[in-house]
């Protein structure tokens, strides 16, 4: 197995699905100005912003109007928001545990380590088995019953 083991990413806390709602709201709010701006915006207008402000302006009272530029806007800041919260509040989890093992040839005296799965170790009885099955040594290319001199967790 290759040194960074495979991840099965998880959510975790309200986080993460604030950050999945707002990325929502985001991509919904700029569908709908995309939708509308193609819909409803005048062949004779002049700029990209410039369209019927009866159809996009909403006054909320003591003179706050909102138009199309502020939709963009507001769209664009949610769906970053939202975004960064769901990449933040993940996190990954091992599908294997992985120990570095050191290993020991009783016939020439060389040491190597080998990456293996905590649950594989287990199953071959160790701590109280401390040599694994048949392997061939790097250094003296005979086939011998490596010993276990350590473990560390990766």
């Amino acid at each position: 197995m290759s040194k960074s083991a495979r991840k099965i990413w998880i959510w975790k806390g309200a986080g993460y699905t604030a950050g999945v709602i707002l990325t929502i709201m985001g991509v919904l709010v700029l569908l709908w100005i995309l939708v509308s701006w193609t819909t409803w915006s005048t062949p004779f207008s002049t700029g990209l912003f410039e369209v019927t402000p009866s159809i996009f302006g909403i006054s909320l009272g003591l003179g706050l109007n909102l138009t199309f530029l502020h939709y963009t806007i507001a769209g664009f800041v949610v769906l970053i928001i939202g975004a960064a919260l769901w990449a933040v509040k993940r996190k990954g989890v091992p599908l294997v545990e992985q120990e570095t093992v050191l290993l020991y040839c009783p016939s020439c005296k060389a040491q190597w380590q080998e990456p293996m799965a905590k649950a594989q170790l287990q199953s071959m009885g160790y701590p109280k088995t401390r040599s694994l099955p048949g392997r061939k040594c790097p250094k003296c290319a005979k086939f011998i019953r490596p010993k276990i001199l350590k473990t560390q967790r990766q």
